[in-house]
């Protein structure tokens, strides 16, 4: 499953708490979605989108639909692929926001179900004239504390907050966070009104580093008599991505196996070639980087030899 995949599930899957209402039917929700993003890469806030990706989902209970398809008003149906149990999805990827509306404009989206359980059934959402992005674009206000997170302390991550513009009907906040591997390992969506949530103590480990992302989702969302009832979504959604990376329980130990020794001076020595964090070769969260001054220099060297000298780890 793509990371792209992972996120749109992680901000309306039913199985981590959707926004939406409970379906009474088998399919919970079905969606179209106009995403924008952003990444954010210091204290600065974001202003140029980096991506955009119109998406197309269902998310059923596994079984209840055997071929889910979609029919955009231009574009030829397509089969949505089963990514996980129960979960139809579809993406196409644009360079601007203005392709993207002008490839899947207003009017009628069309959902089709056959085989499984549910055998055969259509659904249909429909697309207002107006794009309802808001205005803000996503930002962490905390972003530099952030990267010195220490894993023994809940942290509560701090962000502007939005206003979704008619003719929406609702605006969600989503938080999710994702480790190296592309796990999910938190996820909450609230009010668009709230600017901060708490991660709780043993979620983020130490020495680790993570990628927070934050949505702003306009939406319209309806119930539906389609499937049994159902809910459908059409959504203008603003994301921004950030890094996050938890301090190590001991400095100087990259490698978090309890010692400060070899292993690490070779790690240590690699980053310092590198110099800059921002360099892609750079391992992820940049942990060499001990003063996180987003460079890998003496300061560092000077801070690695005391915690070498000593070797083990208090």
């Amino acid at each position: 499953m793509s990371m792209l995949a992972k996120v749109v599930l992680a901000a309306g899957s039913t199985t981590m708490g959707a926004a939406c209402v409970p379906a009474s039917g088998a399919i919970y929700f079905y969606d179209i979605f106009y995403l924008t993003y952003y990444d954010q890469v210091s204290s600065v806030p974001p202003t140029e989108y980096s991506r955009n990706s119109f998406t197309a989902r269902m998310i059923a209970d596994p079984g209840d639909i055997g071929v889910a398809d979609f029919s955009p008003p231009l574009a030829p149906t397509v089969a949505l692929a089963e990514i996980a149990p129960g979960y139809f999805f579809a993406e196409w990827p644009f360079f601007s926001p203005d392709l993207m509306v002008d490839a899947f404009p207003a009017g009628l989206y069309y959902f089709g179900i056959s085989g499984g359980t549910m055998g055969f059934d259509l659904g249909e959402i429909e697309r207002p004239e107006e794009t309802f992005w808001c205005d803000e674009i996503p930002a962490f206000t905390n972003f530099d504390d952030m990267q010195i997170i220490d894993s023994t302390v809940e942290f509560v991550a701090e962000f502007n907050t939005f206003s979704a513009p008619p003719p929406a009907n609702l605006g969600v906040t989503f938080l999710s966070v994702y480790d190296s591997s592309g796990t999910l390992v938190f996820n909450e969506f609230f009010p668009p009104t709230d600017g901060s949530r708490t991660i709780p103590v043993g979620t983020l480990l130490p020495g680790r580093s993570y990628t927070a992302i934050l949505f702003f989702s306009s939406r319209i969302e309806l119930p539906r008599p389609e499937f049994g009832g159902s809910t459908s979504i059409a959504a203008f959604d603003r994301v921004t991505s950030a890094p996050m990376f938890v301090l190590p329980t001991c400095v100087g130990d990259i490698n978090n196996d309890g010692f400060v020794d070899d292993i690490d001076f070779v790690l240590f020595a690699g980053a310092y070639n590198l110099l800059d964090c921002a360099d892609p070769s750079m391992a992820p969260g940049c942990p060499a980087d001990l003063n996180r001054d987003g460079f890998v220099d003496d300061s560092d060297f000077v801070i690695f030899v005391g915690a070498y000298n000593e070797l083990v780890c208090p």
